[in-house]
């Protein structure tokens, strides 16, 4: 009986709970309603790694594009803007073989961006980004080239989806 009674009262509490603030992800964004399209500029490269903005900058608006809650559209008639630098690029070995030749690296890059509203509603957010990919040395230089090339539109991938995260979902 004790337990029957017990029991009752936790199912009859559990509707006053505070639930958890499950929301569908890709359903809608933080930002106001009127924000509907998004200008995303080329990103400035301050890194040394030479013609790497085009491909970082093509991976972010791949993502905005395939998540689709905001369209892309040029910077003239946006509703909104971002806006970024390339800060760092850097390659480290991560594996050798016995000989210690190196047989993988790690592509590192760090940037900041900015997001602004051209509605005048006074929306203005940056941050700061980074990511990395690891890839394969092969014996051929073409080969490891393309395999460098493949690592940073990873990287630029993942950046693309925290900025979308960060924009859209956590905003």
């Amino acid at each position: 009986m004790k337990k029957t009674l017990s029991l009752l009262l936790v199912i009859a509490i559990l509707p006053l709970l505070p639930s958890c603030g499950y929301t569908m992800s890709g359903q809608a964004t933080g930002l106001p309603e009127e924000i509907k399209t998004v200008a995303i500029t080329v990103f400035e490269n301050n890194s040394l790694e030479p013609n790497i903005e085009a491909g970082i900058t093509r991976a972010i608006i791949d993502q905005f594009t395939s998540d689709g809650r905001l369209k892309i559209v040029p910077e003239k008639t946006a509703d909104s803007v971002i806006s970024g630098v390339i800060n760092s690029y850097s390659i480290e070995p991560l594996a050798y073989d016995a000989n210690f030749d190196v047989t993988a690296y790690r592509n590192s890059v760090s940037l900041s961006f900015e997001f602004n509203d051209q509605l005048g509603l006074g929306i203005s957010y940056s941050s700061t980004v980074s990511a990395q990919s690891a890839y394969s040395v092969s014996t051929s230089m073409v080969s490891t080239e393309s395999s460098r090339l493949s690592a940073l539109t990873t990287i630029g991938s993942t950046v693309g989806r925290s900025i979308v995260g960060i924009l859209l979902e956590s905003f």
